[in-house]
């Protein structure tokens, strides 16, 4: 007889990576906060001079050429700011996303460990997972993905501060009032940068669960369903409550989080289930017990 699967261990948060996804931000926060400076440095730099008309304007005195130069000096320090560590990997992965990778990969290994023999012993230890090529290539089919998502922001960042910059240079605004503008869009890059968070790292620690849960069915024809945790807390979607404890495929579990916007903000997990040929759980109970946490975090009135 199978053992029950492990449910989650705080029901507002089944992926448990809110305190991963809070230093991600931090991180993007601070590194704004140094491209905002990096524009406002060479906005500063323009020489410039205040003609007297029917209202003040700025006269800038650059030429395009230079300007153009200027601003792929600083695109490329953006570029660094944004999506390097220290050593010129992609920060974000390094210290976000692959982490919540491997912990998803951890837990699932953890989970169909205490449901299937056969599954502990083709996976004896988390290092075995780890390094077997499997995982090493889901790993890095994730990793390219999430650097274009990071290129595709940055590219984003540095258009609509380039713009703000030309922008008020052509309508001769003040510094001040150019700054202020380029401090504005870095808040609006700043909740972009927040959703980016929010959804890519919960979403990898999804995704290890799921892939490893395909992988032991493809590997060792192991029958497994998804049953659907959602994140019980006020902020959670209607959506998403009413899938609390009810059992899926993981193409299903897929196919839902790729319909926009279930994914964006989105805090739901999964815990795989062992099931008999005609998709029933081999323990029943573990249905009940996500039923009861359910009704222990009703949706506010």
């Amino acid at each position: 007889m199978a053992h029950q699967p492990i449910l989650p261990s705080n029901p507002a948060d089944p992926t448990g990576q809110d305190r991963r996804e809070r230093g991600a931000i931090a991180e993007f926060s601070r590194r704004l906060r140094d491209v905002r400076l990096l524009y406002v440095a060479a906005l500063n730099a323009i020489p410039s001079q205040v003609i007297q008309v029917n209202a003040d304007v700025t006269q800038y005195n650059i030429t395009p050429e230079a300007l153009a130069v200027s601003l792929d000096e600083v695109g490329r320090q953006v570029d660094r700011l944004l999506l390097e560590n220290d050593r010129g990997d992609l920060w974000f992965t390094e210290a976000a996303v692959g982490p919540a990778y491997q912990q998803g990969a951890a837990q699932q290994l953890s989970n169909l460990s205490v449901q299937s023999a056969a599954y502990a012993a083709s996976r004896p230890n988390l290092t075995a997972l780890l390094t077997s090529q499997p995982y090493r290539t889901r790993l890095g089919f994730l990793k390219v993905r999430v650097a274009d998502t990071l290129r595709g922001y940055a590219e984003g960042v540095k258009s609509h501060m380039s713009q703000i910059l030309q922008d008020g240079l052509a309508a001769g605004r003040n510094a001040r009032d150019v700054a202020r503008r380029m401090a504005d869009q870095i808040g609006i890059e700043y909740r972009r940068a927040e959703r980016i968070a929010r959804t890519e790292i919960p979403g990898a620690l999804r995704q290890a669960r799921l892939e490893e849960a395909q992988q032991a069915t493809t590997e060792l024809g192991i029958l497994t369903r998804e049953m659907h945790m959602s994140a019980l807390s006020p902020t959670t979607r209607p959506s998403h409550r009413a899938r609390h404890g009810k059992l899926y495929t993981v193409q299903e579990q897929r196919e839902w989080w790729s319909i926009v916007p279930n994914m964006i903000n989105c805090k739901c997990s999964t815990v795989t289930v062992l099931v008999d040929a005609d998709g029933k759980p081999l323990t029943p109970g573990v249905v009940d017990r996500a039923k009861a946490m359910l009704e222990k975090n009703p949706a506010p009135a």
